[in-house]
């Protein structure tokens, strides 16, 4: 099925307000119905008047923006200590060594403890023996 947009009176486009909804039709080759159902859409759209179009579209870009930040802070790892109480010396050593070997470990402010992402903790450890 193919779709096409069919402008009438040829001014379709964007205007000061955003696109021009009462200018746009779809047309489909194979069936009428899907054509049907977004010309609904639009005309519903058409409907709800401008403010109510904005607040619309500001809840779906917040929503988004709660959904993206979620699962980002919901999706990184969890750190645990690797070494704590570490000299200067030890920490910057083993830092070395893990960043060579592949890890990513985060140092504390004070520079005495290291910390890696849960799972890589055992893996750490061998590669420090």
């Amino acid at each position: 099925m193919q779709s096409r947009w069919i402008c009438e009176n040829k001014s379709c486009g964007l205007s000061a307000y955003g696109l021009v909804f009462s200018q746009i039709r779809i047309v489909t080759t194979h069936t009428g119905q899907a054509s049907n159902h977004v010309n609904n859409f639009i005309e519903n759209m058409k409907g709800l008047g401008r403010k109510r179009l904005i607040l619309l579209g500001s809840t779906a870009v917040g929503l988004t923006a709660a959904l993206v930040i979620g699962l980002s802070v919901a999706m990184a790892p969890k750190y645990r200590p690797l070494v704590m109480d570490a000299t200067a010396s030890d920490a910057s050593r083993m830092l070395a060594q893990l960043e060579q070997a592949g890890f990513s470990p985060r140092v504390s402010s004070d520079g005495t403890m290291l910390s890696l992402p849960e799972g890589d903790i055992a893996r750490a450890r061998m590669s420090l023996a």
